[in-house]
């Protein structure tokens, strides 16, 4: 799991579990100091990431499977 977490983050994408695991790399091999990456910083990626994975897995997702599902013979899953 870790593995795919790491891949996920150094492929660039913005997502709240990989960026848990990226500033948590960072900072622990850096020695605990990085310039420009503050506590406010931090939240504010985080806020969002969170945002963004809302929309994007949760409302866009939701609307396709409703879509999807809009017939009561069939069913997708």
């Amino acid at each position: 799991t870790v593995f795919i977490i790491f891949i996920f983050a150094f492929l660039g994408f913005e997502h709240v579990i990989a960026n848990f695991s990226s500033f948590a790399m960072a900072f622990f091999s850096n020695g605990g100091m990085i310039e420009g990456m503050s506590v406010l910083a931090v939240l504010k990626n985080w806020l969002f990431a969170l945002i963004g994975n809302y929309v994007g897995g949760g409302l866009l997702i939701g609307l396709l499977y409703s879509w999807l599902n809009k017939g009561e013979t069939v069913y997708f899953d």
